[in-house]
């Protein structure tokens, strides 16, 4: 490090150390100084090193999770990135992306939502979600029309979620295509390389698409990747150059062409419950057959022509068993550079209501879309229930202070509030009028609206409904039922102001 940046690099140490001693009022007033500090110093590459210090003071990893000296320096490069990414999107480094403000998106979205032939129905009404036209206008923004899928079962157990993986994997006989945040480095991603690798020396078509930042930034499942590629099987790791903070948080999983799996969760032991003694996510999947495949084998080939210049046709027509019903069913994937089809078609839903909402996430960090979507639906009497994680389910600080500060409006409003206890809720679902299902990738938090890529099915099916509401009650019985504001409230940081002032988009 020259003269200049060392000089930079120890100035910039010691303001990001001062923060500290400031107050919410202190650092508002210092807010140019503060964000021409951090530009000057991500441009001249001294930032991040001025970060690992700062993740070594005491303040600073109380608010965090536990880290040796390698995933602190991991961190930092991460940080790093995230910082110039919004100070980018703020105008104040040339390039990047120009993010359009929330409450503008937010006004956006929502007035897309309401263009309708309907009156937005009082509680106990008929539910819009019902009505054909209705179901159209939803069609439209979600930009996916309803088909019919066959064989869908809720995949709420982390054990017979993994079995059905496996047993599926095993028996392809053509193809299998995976899409997924991670293939973590342990008992299940070690299982379910081996069985890949297998199937690939067989014959079997593999393709698989994972998130490079996981790998790369956070070093989550780099041996399994090298792995899969050193076995010679087709692995994208995505990353897009010109949005390098955009990333792939899509789950697919789809096995000739045919059958497919889709939902939240990672190939790893905490998702599927493999490992006895460690941590047993709650989360939930959906897998079928019909529509549902078609549906994910043409996200997965929109994403793969990024990769591949030569796109496929893979899917197989298969035709309806009479003997089975079938659900309406659809399946979305949201590009972060695209228009918000998993968002705006909860808001619809949302919109429709005339009984309740029901909506279990794990990362609800409310911003103005959703906000309007909820608070409208509590003014009509719809009720409203919400199920996110807890300071004892996440012990990150920096992202427990602002799901908490998002529920006491909607609380006060007249939603009921429940927060899960024990283990790390997980799960990305939604349940209007006993009648619409949502299951997703998506979290209610603004990375999955500016950065990820997101897949949801959405189903129109009562029975379906009815099955996935039964999940949800269960495990609100299990959680918290918030019945003042105190049990809302949790310590305040100065790193938490900051990263919720400036660095919204990230969370």
């Amino acid at each position: 490090m020259d003269l200049l940046k060392a000089e930079i690099h120890q100035d910039t140490v010691q303001f990001l150390q001062d923060l500290w001693k400031q107050d919410e009022s202190s650092i508002i007033e210092m807010e140019q100084v503060l964000l021409n500090r951090l530009a000057e110093a991500h441009q001249s590459n001294t930032l991040e090193p001025a970060l690992r210090i700062l993740l070594q003071d005491s303040h600073v990893v109380s608010l965090l999770p536990e880290m040796d000296e390698k995933t602190t320096e991991k961190y930092a490069k991460r940080l790093d990135k995230v910082i110039g990414a919004e100070l980018q999107g703020a105008g104040y480094l040339r390039g990047g992306l120009s993010f359009k403000d929330w409450k503008a998106l937010g006004k956006r979205q929502w007035e897309k939502v309401c263009v309708s032939s309907f009156k937005r129905p009082q509680r106990h009404a008929s539910s819009l979600l019902k009505e054909d036209l209705f179901i159209e206008e939803l069609e439209n923004l979600q930009e996916e029309l309803f088909e019919k899928s066959w064989d869908c079962s809720l995949l709420s157990d982390g054990k017979k979620a993994w079995q059905q993986r496996l047993d599926w994997v095993r028996d392809a006989k053509h193809r299998i295509e995976l899409m997924v945040w991670c293939i973590y480095d342990d008992h299940a991603g070690n299982e379910m390389v081996d069985l890949l690798i297998e199937k690939h020396r067989q014959g079997i078509q593999v393709r698989i698409i994972v998130d490079e930042q996981t790998i790369k930034d956070w070093n989550s499942g780099s041996s399994n990747a090298r792995r899969l590629e050193q076995a010679g099987i087709p692995f994208f790791r995505y990353r897009n150059r010109e949005r390098p903070c955009d990333g792939v948080h899509a789950k697919l999983l789809i096995i000739d062409g045919k059958q497919a799996i889709v939902g939240g969760r990672n190939i790893g032991d905490a998702y599927m419950h493999t490992d006895p003694k460690g941590e047993k996510w709650r989360d939930m999947e959906i897998s079928g057959t019909g529509a549902i495949a078609k549906g994910a084998l043409k996200h997965f080939e929109k994403l793969w022509v990024e990769f591949s210049s030569k796109p496929k046709n893979l899917f197989t027509t298969i035709k309806r068993n009479t003997q089975k019903d079938s659900v309406s069913s659809a399946v979305l994937m949201q590009n972060p550079s695209g228009e918000s089809t998993v968002l705006l078609s909860q808001l619809k839903a949302i919109s429709g209501a005339s009984d309740y909402v029901h909506i279990e996430n794990a990362y609800f960090i409310i911003f103005p879309a959703i906000r309007l979507a909820i608070l409208d639906a509590l003014s009509r009497g719809v009720e409203v229930s919400i199920l996110t994680n807890s300071p004892e389910s996440i012990g990150e600080i920096i992202m427990m202070e602002p799901i908490m500060k998002s529920l006491p409006e909607l609380f006060r409003a007249g939603a009921k509030i429940y927060l899960k206890q024990g283990e790390t809720l997980h799960a990305k679902f939604m349940i209007v009028d006993g009648i619409y299902s949502n299951i997703g990738s998506y979290n209610f938090h603004p990375r999955s609206e500016r950065y990820e890529f997101e897949s949801a099915a959405v189903f129109l099916d009562s029975n379906l409904a009815k099955e996935l509401n039964q999940e949800f009650l269960n495990d609100i019985q299990k959680s918290l039922k918030v019945s003042s504001l105190r049990e809302l409230t949790i310590r305040s940081s100065p790193l938490n102001f900051l990263v919720e002032r400036y660095f919204f988009n990230q969370l």
